[in-house]
């Protein structure tokens, strides 16, 4: 049980850290999408 256990653990570190990066994506796409509704939208984003 002891390196699977490790590997569990592990893993459960990675989806914490893509959740938190998926989440600020939400976030980033949630303000771009208000600067959409504004007008405000920078071509340049989406050229990256």
């Amino acid at each position: 049980m002891g390196p699977s256990f490790g590997l569990w653990k592990l893993r459960g570190r990675l989806l914490i850290v893509e959740v938190s990066a998926y989440l600020d994506l939400l976030q980033l796409l949630s303000v771009n999408t208000n600067k959409i509704g504004r007008g405000e939208l920078s071509l340049s984003f989406w050229a990256g």
